[in-house]
């Protein structure tokens, strides 16, 4: 698999942006309480629901806090200070990452009354005690859109009379706000596009970055520009509610859109921007330690307050992608897409995303020279997982009493 082992010079300027915030103090970027609307002032005729917010479940207040963080995301007063509803000059992918994570500058709309704030309280956990190592079903999200998703939440809302139906009306209103963030930032980008100082390359650019937003992630994707977008939206999204969770297995998921793309090469930019997108949080300095968080009391694993090391923290926790290894009959799953995830890793070399390659017996040599290319080039990535001892060890540990049907995804 041959593809361009340099990053272009779109992603390259990036890059360089990227590195040189990365050392200094960013703390300046963080959103504070004042920009969100009290939640319990909120209408919830808005989200079609009746009564006062603060009667209604926990759950369903999360998911209307969900809309006020994406909406505070693309204010544009707002991003004056955060930067989250800017396009960076070249980038191919709309969406900004907020500068919230473990042990960097956590900021989300509390949607708890006081009554619930004192009873966390006795557990030492409140709303910032949010941790996760799971990851989402991002193929059924290109695959299937998140349109069909609401869909199904409407037939059970009304199948449903008893406190279920709760579950189903947060899931909805939550896809409707991602749907809304990408709507949104699809109007942000047309607007960019009628900039006369800009060339009419990146305005056209702009208009099919804006046409992409409008289509996804609301409806099922149909190119590899498309689902990468669809993913970056979503994932921006969940990381943005305080869901930290990873990417999973890419290269299973995009594969069947690289497979379309005869320009391999622009397929590999879009994947570059990807990775410097979700290292969009990067920090190489410990300069300012202080001033850039330390983590709260209860604000993480319900601990005592404690300084954390943040280029730890934000560097490598909660992103990691994971490509090769072998499919659920144990097969070898090693496509054009693992490689092409691969040299975009060589070509970008950040710490972050983590991408962890799984190898096994029957991996194809190429795949393993690549893998050592890789590595020799970075000094970094790719991590390197054993499928051969792992899954054995895990099916033993974890799963000998479950069934070994797989259950076939459906939209």
């Amino acid at each position: 698999m041959n593809f361009p082992e340099k990053m272009s010079v779109r992603a390259k300027k990036l890059f360089d942006e990227l590195i040189e915030k990365a050392q200094d103090d960013r703390s300046g970027e963080w959103f504070t309480q004042d920009m969100f609307p009290n939640l319990f002032s909120v209408n919830s005729e808005d989200y079609g629901l009746e009564g006062k917010l603060e009667d209604r479940s926990v759950i369903i207040r999360r998911s209307i806090a969900t809309d006020l963080m994406l909406k505070a995301m693309t204010d544009g007063e707002n991003t004056k200070k955060t930067f989250t509803a800017e396009i960076r000059d070249g980038d191919l992918l709309l969406g900004i990452l907020p500068m919230g994570s473990n042990g960097l500058g956590k900021v989300f709309p509390q949607y708890l009354t006081d009554d619930e704030l004192r009873a966390s309280s006795i557990t030492d956990r409140k709303t910032m005690s949010i941790f996760s190592h799971n990851s989402m079903n991002y193929e059924k999200l290109v695959n299937c859109g998140l349109r069909s998703v609401i869909q199904k939440c409407d037939e059970k809302i009304n199948e449903l009379t008893d406190n279920r139906k709760d579950f189903y009306t947060a899931v909805k209103i939550a896809c409707n706000a991602v749907i809304d963030y990408a709507h949104r930032f699809s109007l942000i980008a047309k607007e960019e596009s009628e900039n006369k100082l800009l060339s009419r390359e990146r305005q056209s650019e702009l208009l099919q970055m804006a046409a992409i937003a409008m289509k996804v992630p609301e409806y099922p994707a149909e190119n590899f520009h498309e689902a990468v977008q669809s993913i970056a939206f979503f994932h921006i999204a969940l990381h943005a509610s305080m869901n930290f969770v990873s990417l999973g297995r890419l290269d299973r998921i995009l594969n069947r859109y690289l497979e379309k793309e005869i320009d391999k090469g622009r397929a590999l930019e879009i994947m570059e921007c990807f990775l410097i997108k979700l290292a969009g949080r990067l920090n190489l300095s410990s300069d300012y330690l202080y001033e850039q968080d330390h983590i709260d009391f209860v604000s993480s694993f319900g601990m005592h307050p404690y300084f954390e090391d943040q280029k730890a923290g934000v560097n490598n926790f909660l992103q990691n992608i994971v490509i090769g290894g072998k499919t659920e009959d144990g097969q070898d799953s090693t496509n054009e897409a693992t490689y092409l995830i691969l040299q975009a890793v060589e070509n970008v070399n950040l710490v972050s995303p983590g991408v962890y390659v799984r190898l096994h017996k029957n991996s194809p040599e190429e795949l393993y020279r690549k893998v050592a290319r890789t590595i020799e080039k970075t000094k970094n990535n790719p991590s390197v997982i054993n499928d051969d001892v792992m899954i054995e060890a895990l099916y033993r540990s974890l799963i000998y009493n479950e069934s070994d049907e797989n259950k076939k995804m459906s939209c």
